[in-house]
This record gives structure tokens, C-alpha cells and sequence, in this order.
């Protein structure tokens, strides 16, 4: 247990640390004795948190958005070497769009994914837009897959005009009020990851810690995925992982940590990493505002549809069969630097009962059996 001297401006001085029985705590019978004087627990109990795979499993929904910055700073996509450039069949953006978007995907119920672009003119418009539909239509701006991304964005991306200022607020904005939406109409199990791709410094700072703050209290996660060399000093003040945002004009703190910072270039060609980063956080921030807003998983555990084939299908009696060796099998190999995370795979056996098993995992032998049949989340 860490004891903290609590501090209004979120910078908590730690006291010291002390390690407890488990029952000790659950009779209350030791106390803590230190330089800042003595802790006495008055009363302990066990609180069941539920999983990320237990809401995954009773049937919630998770949808992805992707916005993508065509600002004037990423450069002419006409020229050799600029972060859009159609010079070369890749270029930064679309590299951190698939490696990125193909992880984040496989947690979207439908697939069916928004296209948003800031930062740029648009043809027949004379002012810059900070929300826009790629595909052309902000009423119906989804794609299917990250498949359908790459070719709307390798379509359009010749057809506006970079310009600026870099504002993340509006696009923020839209999956908060989606979000929003669904909240007030009582369909409690939507949650909806917003992935944000960026080339540096954003100019509507205070605009975007507002409207962090405002779905901090809403089903909303943010991934911010920085492409290039520019400053992103302020992607990690937006991350928040020290110093809990403040929102002037809701005058409140966050709600809870939201928003997840990943440099793309450090991690462009290890994949592993990658998966490992851009999950860090979202299974934890899902489950931190399910058990904020009191919800449980529905009950009756229903499987999410299934993932590709290519990704990991295998029969139960086939898993069993390999889970009796001491080493990971090979499919289960192939998938260690996937990073789809599950926290107990009994458990997702059993709610499938025989169908076919569709996961992404981190796993690693029990150290309790000599099997492969608990394999706890490393992500």
C-alpha cells in the first residue's frame, strides 16, 4: 500500500510504502507505523472489478474513429519526403494509420470506422475546416476497415488544400457528442476509441484540455499517435499520466486518465513495441469508467464477432490440446506481439463452449500448473 499527502494541483507527496498480509487487512489487525506517524485500518473488504474481456465477452461495443491532421506543416504531399507525400507507395501517415489502425480495429464491433481530417481547405471552401469528413459526407463518414481508411485516404489527400492552425478540439468534439448521445439515451454499453494522428505542437491547447476534461467523464478514449520530428511536448501534457488535466471553462479536474500519447518513430519497425504502447492504457481506462459509472458486464456472456482468421482461430479441443505442452504452442507464438489483451482465458473458454476462439493475447505459462490454461494479461 502507497499513502500519499494529497496535493489540489494533482502533485501527491508520497509518505512511504508498506506491504500487508492478506489477512492482516481483512481483520484489520496490523497497523502501519512510519516518519509521518501511524495508520490504523478501521475496515478492509474485497471489491470484484470486472475485466476488459468480461465486458468484451457480455456484449459491449467498442468504435473506433480515426482523425488525421492535413495541416500546412506536414508539407506538399506533391514533394518527395513530406509526411503525406504520394511520391512513394507509403509515407509516415499511412504507415502510422495501418500499424496503428490495425491494432485498434480488431476491438471494433462493426469495423465500420469515421474518417475525420482537420487543418485543411476543402475544395469549394474558402475557410479551413477542423472537422471533416475524408469521404466527403460528415453525415455518414464511416469506411469499412482499416482497408477502407487507406484507400479514401490515398484517394483524397491530393484534394485538399494543407493549411492550419492545428486544432484538436472540434474533432474531439464530434465522438464526445456521439458519445454523449448514447449516454443520455441510456445505451450504457458503447465505448469509443478516437485515434488522432498528428505531425506536433497544436495550437487550441486549452480548447482541447476542455473538451479531454468534458469526455473524461464520458465512454471516450484518445490515442494520439505523433509522426515526425516537431515538438510533442504538448501530446504529453494531453497524456496526463502525472498531472490531471484542469478545464477552465467546466471548472473540474478529469474524471479519469483518458488520453494515451505514442511517438510513431521510435516504434516504426518494431511491431511489438508498438501493440504494446498503443495499448498501455485502454483496457484500463475502459474498465476505470465502467466501475466510475457503476456499470457490470450484461449478463449471459456473449462473444464478440470474430476476429479474422488469419489473426487466431482455433477449436477449443484443439487449444486444450496444445495448452498440454510446457512451451507455447505456434499459433499462440505468432501472437505475442499482437496485443490484444485478455485476463483470463478459462473464462473466455468456457463462455464460448466449444465455438471457435477469436483472441489477441500476451500470454505466458502459469506458474501455479504446467499449463497453458491461465494466461494472464501482460498489456
Amino acid at each position: 500500500i502507497e499513502l500519499y499527502e494529497y496535493r489540489s494541483n494533482g502533485s501527491h507527496i508520497k509518505l512511504g510504502e508498506h506491504t500487508f498480509t492478506y489477512n492482516s487487512l481483512l481483520d484489520c489487525s496490523h497497523k502501519w507505523v512510519g516518519t509521518f506517524g501511524e495508520v490504523h485500518f478501521k475496515k478492509a473488504e474485497i471489491i470484484y472489478r470486472h475485466s476488459f474481456m468480461e465486458y468484451l465477452l457480455g456484449g459491449c461495443n467498442i468504435a473506433l474513429s480515426i482523425a488525421i491532421d492535413f495541416t500546412g506543416s506536414n508539407g506538399d504531399p506533391r514533394d518527395h519526403g513530406t509526411l503525406h507525400s504520394i511520391k512513394t507507395s507509403t509515407n509516415p501517415y499511412s504507415q502510422a494509420i495501418e500499424a496503428v489502425g490495425n491494432i485498434l480495429q480488431e476491438y471494433d464491433t462493426d469495423k465500420n470506422i469515421p474518417l475525420l481530417g482537420f487543418g485543411a481547405l476543402l475544395p469549394y471552401m474558402q475557410d479551413v475546416s477542423d472537422c471533416f469528413a475524408v469521404n466527403g459526407n460528415i453525415f455518414a463518414p464511416e469506411v469499412h476497415t482499416i482497408t477502407g481508411v487507406m484507400e479514401y485516404y490515398k484517394k483524397n489527400v491530393i484534394n485538399f488544400r494543407f493549411s492550419g492552425p492545428t486544432n484538436f478540439a472540434s474533432v474531439i468534439k464530434y465522438v464526445g457528442d456521439i458519445a454523449d448521445f448514447y449516454v443520455r439515451s441510456k445505451l450504457l454499453y458503447d465505448y469509443f476509441i478516437l485515434l488522432i494522428i498528428t505531425d506536433g505542437k497544436i495550437c487550441d491547447l486549452e480548447q482541447t484540455k476542455d473538451e479531454i476534461v468534458r469526455c473524461s467523464e464520458l465512454p471516450v478514449s484518445i490515442v494520439i499517435v505523433g509522426v515526425g520530428d516537431d515538438d510533442f511536448s504538448d501530446m504529453d501534457q494531453l497524456d496526463a499520466d502525472v498531472h490531471p488535466l484542469y478545464s477552465y471553462k467546466y471548472q473540474r479536474k478529469m474524471a479519469r486518465d483518458i488520453v494515451q500519447f505514442v511517438p510513431f518513430k521510435p516504434y516504426a519497425h518494431n511491431p511489438s513495441q508498438l501493440a504494446k504502447e498503443t495499448l498501455a492504457e485502454l483496457p484500463k481506462q475502459f474498465v476505470d469508467y465502467m466501475t466510475f459509472k457503476n456499470i457490470h458486464p450484461m449478463n449471459g456472456l456473449i462473444p464478440p464477432p470474430p476476429l479474422p482468421t488469419s489473426i487466431y482461430s482455433i477449436k477449443r479441443a484443439e487449444f486444450e490440446k496444445q495448452a498440454s505442452l510446457r512451451a507455447p504452442p505456434p499459433m499462440v507464438e505468432q501472437l505475442l506481439n499482437v496485443g490484444f489483451p485478455t485476463d483470463d482465458l478459462d473464462m473466455f473458454l468456457q463462455a464460448l463452449k466449444g465455438q471457435y476462439v477469436n483472441c489477441l493475447l500476451y500470454t505466458s505459462p502459469s506458474p501455479r500448473d504446467a499449463t497453458l490454461s491461465r494466461m494472464p494479461s501482460s498489456a
